[in-house]
């Protein structure tokens, strides 16, 4: 009998490999999209692929406060509209959070529409960093990968979003073995 329990145990760990390596891919390529898009705004606004400190220095010094307060006040409006649907529909959006209660899934509206505001403030020259962002929306991928491709498994779908956000985290940050354990640190405590 306890042959049996141990192999659908074993089974499982192999199951969660084997999804882990594709989410931890489209992950992975869910940040290096976020950082391309960034640069595709700075190419758009200020003509340069340097950075925004000094891709800004295009314009007359009078312009700056200008060009981050606009993207500022684009970024106020993505924000307000995901914040108004988190308090309607009161939706835990943080990866975190869903890895660490064990939710069905992060919320696809609300954290593209927080990554939109991060993209108007980045984009602009806002100092917000752009980690926390392309995390999310490696969770996120995750999240998706998990509901749509991977529901048939016997995985909780917070152990995909775990999954993706450990990719995301190590694309990021380039600390692979720091970002599993984080991670699994939250899931499993």
């Amino acid at each position: 009998m306890s042959s049996t329990g141990g192999g659908n145990k074993h089974a499982l760990n192999w199951t969660s490999i084997l999804v882990a390596i594709p989410v931890g891919f489209a992950a992975s390529l869910v940040t290096l999209g976020f950082r391309l898009l960034i640069e595709l705004i700075n190419q758009l606004l200020f003509n340069s692929q340097q950075d925004i400190t000094q891709a800004m220095t295009v314009y007359p010094w009078f312009f700056w406060p200008l060009i981050v307060g606009a993207g500022g006040v684009i970024a106020g409006f993505f924000l307000k509209y995901a914040t108004s649907i988190e308090q309607k529909e009161t939706v835990k959006t943080d990866y975190l959070e869903v890895i660490n209660a064990r939710l069905d899934a992060v919320p696809t509206k609300t954290s593209l529409f927080r990554a939109l505001s991060s993209i108007a403030s980045i984009g602009s020259g806002a100092s917000i960093g752009k980690e926390g962002p392309m995390v999310q929306l490696s969770a996120l991928c995750g999240s998706m990968m998990g509901r749509y491709c991977f529901k048939s498994l016997a995985l909780k779908n917070s152990d995909v979003v775990a999954m993706a956000a450990a990719a995301g985290l190590s694309s990021v940050y380039h600390a692979p073995l720091a970002s599993a354990i984080f991670v699994a640190e939250i899931a499993f405590g």
